[in-house]
């Protein structure tokens, strides 16, 4: 699996999981930035897609009334989803 089959497969899981559509594209964006600017293998980066996924999940939580996950609390300033899943 390369760079975009990665990245297409974490969309795919964010997508399954019910992760607001502009929160997800933001993640991956981001996450698509971090790799380019970083280098690296996303599989050593960030894990498989799924369980990075999940990890946005219990980070940011699912689009309102849906009932995968918990909501979670907002971004602090300077803090992205991406990169507070990964802490």
């Amino acid at each position: 699996m390369n760079f975009d089959d990665w990245l297409r497969a974490f969309a795919a899981e964010l997508h399954q999981r019910r992760v607001a559509t502009d929160a997800a594209r933001h993640v991956v964006a981001e996450a698509a930035t971090h790799l380019r600017e970083g280098g690296g293998d996303p599989w050593q980066v960030f894990g498989p897609p799924q369980a990075y996924a999940a990890a946005i999940v219990e980070s940011i939580g699912t689009a309102p009334g849906t009932s995968a996950g918990t909501p979670g609390a907002p971004c602090s300033p300077g803090t992205s989803p991406a990169v507070r899943a990964r802490s």
